[in-house]
């Protein structure tokens, strides 16, 4: 009896260390996910509006969707282990806590934003006279309450959620550190997904997949088989044998430059207020993009020869300012010398392209990236602005790298150098050619007889010749080329997209002057440069799509 009771202790023992062995690993296992679930809830939201919108992009967007699910799946696990978890703790003073430091900012933010626009529409809501009432028309004023009204929603709900987000955060203090470890690991993970619930993430993210379903049917649409058509039948375009683009719709042909023009899907809304004449924008509207035929273009000024093509009398004015300084005459001087500083005046093979109708939006960069960055964005207002910021204006505070990699969520990019003076080039000429002006009233520059003291709606002062908005003036634009900082700099332009080959590449290149520099200084060839990681409210971009396979037949 005695061995057979041994025998039954020791199995009795085996089992139970078998039953520990397998606690321990399903607690091991559990530990595991939770700190994958951790990494997972915060790349969630990293990666939400990183998703880029283009044809072949859906399987990227439905695993996003998949590991939210499975996320969902298990919260009401940690919620569980949360509660359990927070009895054995005591609150911790959150003043110093920078975990809800940002919300506590953005909160204040929000609620000045509130405090303001309930000002302004008190103002104009009542019958008393206000400066800014004084300012505008019956009709200017009634535009104006309808923006306010949207902003202080907008601003009204984003201080709601922040206040949320602090009420909700209630931290705990643990004296066992791995209670500690526990508490702020579980609580990460579930305020995480109530930011992608409660934030819009999850249908941003929806919304995301439905855009990109709608780029692939687009190369489906029947509007593109008369694009196709008329544009190969058409001498500006040489022949061009185009096929349909993922993610652009055919609009039609304008009726001023005569070149097609085309709906960026990923961007916004259908313009519904597009016509062969003009192009109203809305905050929901997608970008136009024009289709420029191929050219041998001329990049660069030269001020030696009034007679040769490209003579600017700025740019002679400047050598004549150099050559007086240096003791020099035209005659005596090197020929260095009597190069601008904006030149020299190269012929330069570009591709078919397309290029924005407009500067890109707050609207269109809102949708594309989540994000609301601009220094004057929506719902300011200041003195000489004659209507608040809307979704319309121009983004604007954003560096080089964030716009290009902003753009490429959508298939985009930023135009080069010669691609956007090209387009400059394009409507001056053409504004000159007709004897129209249409090109100075375009410019939203400090001088400029165009009410608005900072940046415009992307459409508000007319399109120039060339049927493009704004490529002068308002806000100054990001191209994807190194500034030339010397002409001798300045090695070759590629065949193609022209991108410019320059010695000593230190800053990039942004064109057509903004809203605070002076009209007459505002040229297609006005060479600017900053840093790639500058930011500024007078520095945006425009959109261009490079078809490096598209040549004349």
């Amino acid at each position: 009896m005695g061995t057979v009771a041994v025998g039954v202790a020791r199995e009795a023992a085996a089992a139970q260390r078998e039953r520990a062995a397998r606690l321990q690993i399903e607690e091991q296992s559990k530990a595991i996910q939770t700190q994958r679930d951790a990494l997972l809830a915060e790349s969630l939201l990293e990666r939400a509006y990183h998703l880029p919108m283009r044809a072949g992009d859906g399987p990227t967007i439905d695993a996003w969707r998949a590991d939210l699910a499975g996320l969902r799946e298990r919260a009401d696990t940690y919620r569980a282990q949360l509660k359990a978890l927070t009895t054995r703790g005591r609150p911790k003073p959150t003043r110093n806590d920078p975990a809800i430091a940002r919300v506590l900012e953005q909160r204040d933010r929000h609620a000045a934003f509130v405090r303001e626009t309930r000002t302004l529409i008190d103002q104009f809501e009542s019958p008393e006279p206000s400066l800014f009432k004084n300012m505008l028309s019956a009709q200017d004023q009634r535009a104006a309450l309808v923006t306010m009204r949207e902003a202080l929603v907008f601003h009204q709900a984003n201080l709601d959620h922040a206040e949320g987000r602090i009420a909700a955060h209630a931290p705990r203090a643990f004296d066992d550190p791995e209670d500690q470890r526990q508490h702020d690991q579980l609580a990460g993970i579930l305020e995480s997904l109530r930011r992608i619930e409660f934030e819009g993430v999850a249908d941003a993210v929806r919304a995301r997949r439905e855009t990109v379903g709608r780029i692939e049917a687009s190369l489906a649409d029947p509007a593109w088989n008369d694009a196709i058509e008329s544009i190969r039948t058409d001498d500006r375009y040489g022949g061009l044998a185009l096929e349909p683009i993922a993610g652009l719709v055919p609009l039609g042909r304008s009726e001023r430059s005569c070149l097609w023009e085309f709906w960026h899907i990923a961007s916004g809304a259908r313009p519904t207020g597009w016509t062969p004449t003009e192009c109203l924008m809305t905050g929901e509207c997608g970008m136009v993009m024009v289709l420029v035929p191929a050219a041998r273009a001329l990049i660069g000024v030269q001020g030696r020869d009034p007679a040769e093509p490209r003579y600017d009398p700025v740019a002679a004015e400047a050598i004549d300012d150099r050559l007086e300084r240096a003791g020099l005459t035209r005659d005596n001087a090197p020929p260095e010398l009597l190069i601008s500083s904006e030149g020299p005046v190269v012929e330069v093979e570009l591709d078919a392209y397309f290029i924005a109708k407009h500067e890109m939006t707050q609207g269109q960069y809102r949708r594309i990236t989540g994000d609301t960055p601009s220094a004057r964005g929506i719902g300011t207002w200041g003195r000489g602005q004659p209507l608040p910021t809307t979704w319309s204006h121009p983004v604007e505070s954003m560096s080089f790298h964030d716009l290009r990699d902003a753009l490429a969520l959508a298939g985009l990019g930023l135009p080069t150098r010669a691609q956007w003076e090209h387009v400059a080039w394009r409507g001056a000429e053409a504004s000159r050619a007709s004897q129209e002006s249409t090109q100075q009233k375009a410019i939203n520059g400090s001088d400029a007889n165009d009410s608005w003291a900072w940046h415009a709606p992307v459409d508000v002062l007319g399109q120039d010749n060339a049927g493009i908005h704004h490529m002068l003036g308002n806000v100054s634009e990001w191209v994807d080329d190194w500034h030339v900082s010397r002409p001798h700099h300045l090695r070759s332009y590629a065949a193609g997209d022209g991108r410019a080959s320059v010695e000593l590449p230190l800053t990039r290149s942004h064109r057509g002057g903004d809203y605070a520099d002076r009209t007459a200084t505002i040229r297609p060839t006005r060479a600017d440069h900053a840093p790639a990681q500058s930011q500024s409210r007078t520095l945006g971009c425009r959109a261009a799509l490079t078809l490096p396979a598209s040549k004349p037949r």
